[in-house]
């Protein structure tokens, strides 16, 4: 194993020529920086780039977050967490709330993930993984499960895809990305879900008898599409053009097929 001078001369390497300074790590960290450059086929200062983007985009990402939170009134994740921040997060919604409700406790949880480093800010190709994937009807999915898919990708920095029962032998929705945005992403969105299956539900109940059930249908849709549409003013956002190749990328080669 190099000595910490060693590891610190040939990382003095990956400074602007015009610097005199050099930067001393411990050799362990050298060496797993090391370890990282020979398994993704790159450089030192590639390594080191990555890693300080990812730390400095996390830190964007929360000084956004904190701006925005005044509202007008590795494959082992760490799952229990996330589930445990998100059943805090959602404890308070119902069918009776209001989508600024919604919107509020999706932004908190964004910024409660962001403060406990929980999230990817940056997308390492060889890291995404498949999500869960959650069962979806297919009218549910049209109507208002598509944007809730769409949101919570864009909201955690995921990939969002639909397994339409023409080519698998269920309908489902999946995301994919790093370890712990996916876990986040199906989280939130078995919750969001349930919450607007439940919405579905009792608008259902508010017609009369003497409306036609086609017409129920109809009505019941459209509400549901409204307001998921409203989740749109959602102030949270993970991952830039690159990432969002990185993600295309291997959606593209694994399931080309749900690709719409």
């Amino acid at each position: 194993m190099k000595s910490s001078k060693s590891a610190a001369n040939e990382l003095s390497n990956c400074l602007p020529s015009n610097s005199n300074s050099v930067i001393s790590i411990p050799s362990t960290a050298y060496e797993k920086i090391k370890k990282w450059s020979e398994e993704r086929k790159t450089t030192l200062e590639s390594v080191l780039n990555y890693l300080i983007e990812q730390e400095a985009e996390r830190l964007t990402l929360l000084t956004y977050a904190d701006e925005a939170s005044d509202h007008d009134t590795q494959r082992y994740s760490k799952i229990k967490e996330i589930t445990e921040l998100c059943t805090a997060s959602f404890s308070e919604l119902s069918s009776e709330s209001e989508m600024f409700q919604v919107i509020c406790a999706v932004e908190d949880l964004y910024k409660t993930l962001l403060k406990k480093g929980i999230f990817s800010a940056k997308v390492d190709p060889i890291s995404i993984i498949d999500s869960r994937r959650i069962d979806v009807t297919q009218d549910n999915y049209y109507y208002f499960a598509g944007d809730l898919a769409n949101y919570t990708a864009r909201w955690f920095g995921t990939f969002d895809l639909y397994m339409n029962v023409v080519f698998c032998p269920e309908q489902t929705v999946m995301f994919v990305g790093m370890p712990n945005n996916v876990n986040v992403s199906a989280i939130v969105f078995e919750r969001l879900y349930r919450l607007f299956c439940q919405i579905k539900s009792n608008y259902k109940k508010t017609f009369g008898a003497k409306i036609k059930a086609s017409e129920k249908n109809n009505l019941t849709d459209m509400h549901l599409s409204r307001l998921s549409q409203q989740l749109e003013y959602t102030k949270a956002c993970i991952g830039d053009e690159d990432d969002f190749k990185h993600l295309c990328g291997y959606a593209e080669k694994n399931y080309s097929f749900a690709l719409r």
